[in-house]
Formats: structure tokens, sequence, C-alpha cells
């Protein structure tokens, strides 16, 4: 929690950064798919800025939690700014206990959080008990299999991985990130095998895990700028969800399964755009970034994924 105090300010000052719009967002949105009417939790929301997001793509609630108190209160001060309707709490994931069921959790860069597999396993059990019957969860963590390499530098893109992964489950990783305006914050990964992941996955009630990779904004498509980062992406993602066990409960009961019933709609450009009357940093990020929704759900079938796994 510590750590995520002091880069409060220059976490969110981050956002302004190329990667995040180019790949961060598509990635998020390409995996969550058509939002809108479903209920969402961003587990580890930081400053609440993807809870923002979301709820102008027509989540009908934003709701958002993660342990920095800085990080809450950057995000208070937005939503009492320009509301939107989202609440986001100060709550350590391992002990939250959610009062309801979601249909998609989101967990951008919280699992590697974990120091532990026991802790991991225990993040996993927060998400499995927000999830609903026919629940999904997506999830951004740090690149392990990059992480093994050695020093790797994505520095032009204002990401540096300043030592390399130890070699063990709970081992640490030291990034650091320069924001445009050549200001710097650092902080610590722990990075587990992808092995560990999919061992923790199939001890829980989470079917149907696999990763997906990171997908880049289409208009950058071809853009060989953008080489280096794809090629030996810094960070992966993955998706889990429980429609397996639906599908073989409607298996049993003789029934052919819809696999289209879960395939993201085309999304209309969103009109609560027009609403946004805000200057500060983020909300000129977040008007840009939800430009992309439409877009990005448009083509999120055809959109090119990379995956290191």
């Amino acid at each position: 929690m510590e750590q995520h105090d002091t880069i409060a300010e220059k976490c969110r000052e981050s956002r302004q950064l190329a990667f995040r719009d180019a790949v961060e967002i598509p990635t998020c949105l390409g995996m969550l798919g058509d939002v809108r009417g479903r209920s969402i939790l961003d587990l580890g929301c930081e400053d609440g800025f993807c809870t923002r997001l979301l709820k102008n793509a027509g989540m009908p609630e934003g709701t958002g939690v993660d342990i920095s108190g800085a990080m809450i209160q950057l995000a208070e001060e937005e939503e009492n700014l320009h509301p939107l309707g989202c609440t986001c709490w100060q709550h350590h994931a391992v002990t939250f206990e959610p009062c309801r069921r979601v249909y998609l959790v989101l967990a951008s860069y919280l699992l590697h959080c974990a120091r532990t597999a026991d802790e991991l396993r225990r993040l996993c059990a927060t998400c499995q008990d927000a999830l609903g019957q026919e629940g999904r969860m997506v999830c951004l963590i740090a690149n392990v299999a990059n992480s093994r390499e050695g020093l790797v530098s994505w520095k032009r893109y204002g990401v540096e991985k300043l030592c390399p992964w130890t070699r063990r489950d709970g081992g640490t990783i030291k990034v650091r990130i320069t924001n445009s305006d050549g200001s710097t914050f650092e902080f610590e990964n722990c990075c587990h095998s992808p092995e560990t992941y999919r061992l923790t996955f199939a001890d829980s009630r989470i079917a149907d895990f696999h990763w997906v990779g990171l997908s880049l904004r289409a208009v950058e498509r071809g853009n060989p700028y953008w080489d280096d980062y794809m090629n030996r992406p810094p960070d992966d993602a993955f998706s889990a969800s429980r429609s397996r066990h639906r599908q073989e409960h409607v298996r049993a009961a003789g029934r052919p399964v819809d696999r289209q019933a879960d395939a993201p709609e085309t999304m209309d450009r969103m009109s609560a755009q027009s609403r946004w009357s805000g200057n500060s940093a983020a909300s000129r990020a977040l008007k840009r970034r939800c430009g992309l929704v439409t877009q990005v759900i448009t083509v999120c079938e055809g959109m090119v994924v990379f995956s290191s796994f």
C-alpha cells in the first residue's frame, strides 16, 4: 500500500503515455466486450480511470476497489469534479468481500502484487466470490516470460525494468515509468510463473483460463514504432470465466451450446461524451480513450493479438 500511496499522482499522470492509449485500453476493452448493462467490479482500480471509462461505455454502476488511500482520493476528486455515479472503495483485495455478484471482474495489474502463491490464491478467491454463475474476469499482469530473459528495456515507451525476475514465485521486478514531462516513479511487481497461474485457476471454480496477449489499437497496426513493444511486450493479459460450467450444464440437459451468447456486440459511439466539460488531465485522457470504445469493440474480433505463451 505504501508504494502506491507515494506514486499515486505520478501514476495518474502516466495515463498520458502513448502505450496506455494504443495498447492498454484496447486490450482491456477487447477482452471485456460490450459492457452495456453489465455489472462490473474494477478490482485494483487505482485512480478510478478504468472505472469511469467503463461507466461511460454503458456499465450501469461504476464500482472500484483499491488498497491505496491516495489512489482512492484521486478517484473521489475526479468524481466530485465530474460526477458519473462511480464509487471507489479503499480495501485490500485479499480480504474484500463483495456485497453482490457481478458479470465481469477487471483486475488490471493486481495479481502480480501477490507476494506468495497463497496470496495469489486468495486474490483469485476474491475474484471468484465476486463473479456470478456465468461471470468472466480479465487481467493484465507483468509479462513473466520476458522477465526471464534478464534486463529488458522499453525506455522509448516510458517503461523500464531495472532488474530481472529472480526465477522464483514471488520474485520481484523493479519497474520505472517515465512520464511525458520527464518525471519518473518506480514500483515493484511480484512475478509468478505461467504454470503457477494455471494451477491456481485450475484449483478454483473459475474455468476457461487462457492467455490472450496484448492488442494494438487498430489505427496503429502497421506502425513500426510499436514493433519492439508488441514483439516482446512488458505485460501480458489473460481471461478466465465460468462459461465451461454453464456449457457442461447445457450439454447435460441435452441442449446445444450457444457459442455466441457472450460474444461482444457492436457498440455505438457513446452519447455520454457530450456531457463532459472537464479540463483536467484525467478528463482529457478519458475523452480521448472513450473515442476508442466504438472502434475497439467494433473491430475486436479482427484485432491483432500478440501472445507470449
